[in-house]
């Protein structure tokens, strides 16, 4: 009942059920809204990429119409953490988080994918994800966006008009700026993805008016994660606040970035979020590097032990040599003056002798005529 038209170049036949989507509006959809349904499912269809849904065929309905029959995914949508897991153990909260964050990483890798080749999704959220019977990540809707190229308008969509999730939706997405919508909008909602995998709710209140919704979206810093859900840490909480910055210029400048730090993170490695931290950077390098580490420290602190012990010894030697010194000064200064005495009676003994006609002659002089004419 359907010509396959528009992607037969890129036609690859399923192996087995496959999922049919229509286009919204049907025969009634206005040109342009099927020129870029059109455009965007042959780009998505040329892509093949392991977490990405596969595109097989496409083309018109008899009422006028548009469909694309893509890979059927057995699988449930990725979405916010089972309540069952806040009874779970440590081991077991972190080995959930762990595979949480591989599969995002996944995920990333998927966008980061899409976006090279000038596609930007725009309505990531749970529900455009699902977790096959592997545990793979499998993203929906790539082609459903906005599309860069092709000699087209920067955006296929009327000027102002909101694609999208609001819940998901980055603050210059929803001010509805048409000319600052890029890839890191696909950032912001994947920061808000993430949020919720890691700790089972919403950033901030998206239950209130749009009015409040709008203020918290473009204004309001979410509780870090580590704060809300038990098992998480500081480096997470940087890896989300970096991609949910309410500023662009402040977010991961790519997915591609955003999936090296979370697989950082997962190998125990510092993570880009938190570069500008030097006790961070040291207390990482410490923790990866404990053994090492560990031995050096004990190598240094013998280095240690022994420099104390060898300016002791060094210590106690100066003293051992000064005092040796001062002894010889000691004796030498006396030596000095037996030598001195010595050499004065020497001298008296000398001066007085009878052949120098000194005293009467023929007869020794005594001790006393001695020291009397001394």
């Amino acid at each position: 009942v359907a010509r396959g038209r528009s992607i037969e170049r890129y036609r690859s036949e399923p192996s087995g059920p496959v999922a049919v989507k229509l286009m919204h509006g049907g025969a009634a959809a206005s040109s342009k809204s099927r020129a870029r349904f059109e455009r965007e499912v042959e780009l998505v269809a040329s892509m093949r990429h392991p977490n990405i849904v596969t595109v097989f065929d496409g083309g018109d309905l008899p009422d006028g119409g548009y469909f694309v029959a893509m890979e059927f995914i057995r699988g449930v949508p990725l979405v916010r953490a089972d309540a069952f897991e806040r009874d779970m153990d440590d081991q077991s909260r972190s080995d959930s988080i762990r595979m949480k964050l591989e599969q995002f990483a996944s995920i990333c890798d998927a966008v980061q994918y899409a976006h090279l080749r000038g596609i930007i999704h725009r309505d990531i959220k749970p529900g455009n994800s699902l977790i096959d019977r592997d545990g793979q990540p499998k993203v929906l809707d790539l082609g459903l966006a906005k599309v860069l190229g092709l000699g087209d308008t920067p955006d296929a969509t009327l000027t102002g008009e909101f694609v999208g999730t609001f819940a998901y939706a980055a603050p210059e997405q929803v001010s509805g700026g048409a000319d600052e919508i890029d890839t890191r909008c696909d950032i912001y909602a994947l920061g808000v993805v993430l949020y919720e995998m890691t700790t089972g709710c919403f950033p901030y209140d998206i239950s209130g008016p749009m009015s409040e919704t709008l203020k918290n979206i473009t204004e309001t810093e979410p509780t870090p994660p580590s704060k809300v859900a038990d098992g998480l840490d500081t480096e997470i909480d940087a890896i989300i606040a970096s991609a949910m910055a309410k500023s662009a210029d402040r977010r991961y400048q790519s997915v591609g970035s955003l999936g090296a730090d979370i697989r950082r993170y997962l190998a125990g490695e510092p993570v880009e979020a938190r570069r500008d931290s030097s006790t961070y950077l040291l207390a990482k390098l410490a923790k990866r590097h404990r053994g090492p580490i560990a031995i050096g420290l004990l190598l240094l602190a013998g280095l240690i032990g022994v420099s104390i012990w060898m300016s002791l010894l060094y210590v106690r030697a100066t003293e051992a040599e000064q005092s040796a010194e001062s002894g010889m000064l000691s004796a030498q200064v006396e030596a000095d003056k037996a030598a001195a005495v010595v050499e004065l009676f020497t001298d008296i003994i000398e001066t007085l002798r009878p052949e120098r006609g000194v005293g009467e002659v023929g007869r020794e002089l005594t001790v006393r005529e001695m020291l009397d004419s001394a």
